[in-house]
């Protein structure tokens, strides 16, 4: 609906609208159709890509659905000016399309989680952008053929809004003038985007997800094969009262743990256990802490529990500090 809003305010005539609105569920469904043959399924990241893919289907036709308005504005019959229009914007419709592809297609190549995570998404993208060229070059010319109208005048709205449009369209063509007198500060511009980019890329952090305090976390604790189950509720409890004694702002003061718990069918051994910790709701704690600091904190005094061991690594004390799957690393202290 606001796609479509947009398309309106600046075309000011329904016929036009509907030419490049009908790019949109064409491309889309082609893309659903894509998404099929590829095996995929309707996730986060595909959906993300069909939100995306809706901005991007409908620059194609606007660019032929304008060439061919101007056209019948000039004097031209609908079907004439379809003809010509198409033909003459043919080349810049697909080298965009192609260059729009070429952003997203190596997105395939990566590998790793973040190389599974995208690829879906780079593949309805580019698909639905690569059916949209299709669509513009040819469902849109047929479409104007047939539903614009010879220049028989303007609508109420057209004439009201025709001023200020006019009137953005001399500013900016006074500041493209004016620039063009400096331009060789192009240039230095460019030059300096290019440096402050090199500059801040090292500086700023990154990361495949942002983190979200969700008020929670939790602590997986391992021990040393052998331990017995009196002895890890010790060391349970230990870890719970430094929890409680140095972890502020807990959720009604309460601090659940699990010792040899089971999930289901599937049973954990004796010298394993867990903690689940819940904090306040950010504006409601009144140490200021994050959830992300509260996690440091438990990681850093991991090497205080000499009972605790990786069970990855029996010789290395250590405690497994997760926060809703964002972190996933053992953490051992030397020893």
């Amino acid at each position: 609906m606001l796609v479509s809003l947009i398309i309106f305010i600046f075309l000011r005539d329904w016929r036009s609208t509907i030419i490049p609105l009908v790019a949109i569920p064409v491309s889309i469904i082609s893309a659903f159709f894509i998404m099929y043959v590829a095996n995929y399924s309707i996730n986060v990241l595909t959906l993300l890509g069909l939100v995306l893919a809706i901005g991007l289907v409908v620059d194609d036709a606007i660019v032929v659905l304008e060439n061919i308005y101007s056209k019948v504005e000039a004097g031209m019959t609908p079907k004439e000016a379809a003809i010509k229009g198409s033909d003459e914007i043919f080349f810049a419709v697909i080298s965009t399309t192609i260059t729009l592809a070429t952003v997203f297609l190596p997105i395939l190549f990566l590998g790793g989680v973040t190389g599974q995570l995208f690829r879906e998404f780079a593949v309805v993208v580019s698909g639905s952008v690569m059916v949209s060229a299709f669509v513009a070059l040819t469902l849109s010319p047929m479409m104007s053929a047939y539903l614009l109208k010879a220049h028989t005048g303007h609508n109420w709205l057209y004439r009201k809004t025709e001023p200020y449009f006019i009137a953005f369209n001399n500013a900016y063509e006074r500041s493209l003038k004016a620039f063009l007198r400096v331009r060789w500060v192009a240039f230095i511009l460019l030059a300096a985007s290019f440096g402050l980019t090199f500059w801040l890329l090292p500086k700023l952090p990154s990361e495949l997800a942002p983190l979200e305090d969700r008020s929670s976390i939790g602590i997986a604790v391992i021990a040393p094969e052998g331990t017995s189950f009196e002895s890890m509720e010790a060391t349970m409890k230990e870890i719970g009262q430094y929890i409680k004694d140095s972890i502020p702002d807990h959720k009604d003061d309460i601090t659940y743990a699990v010792t040899a718990g089971a999930l289901g069918d599937l049973e954990q051994p004796v010298n394993s256990g867990f903690h689940w910790i819940f904090l306040e709701k950010p504006a409601h704690r009144k140490s200021k802490l994050t959830q992300a600091q509260v996690y440091d904190k438990l990681v850093a005094a991991s090497g205080r529990f000499r009972k605790c061991c990786s069970y990855r690594s029996s010789s290395l004390p250590s405690v497994q500090a997760t926060i809703h799957n964002q972190y996933n690393t053992w953490y051992r202290h030397p020893d």
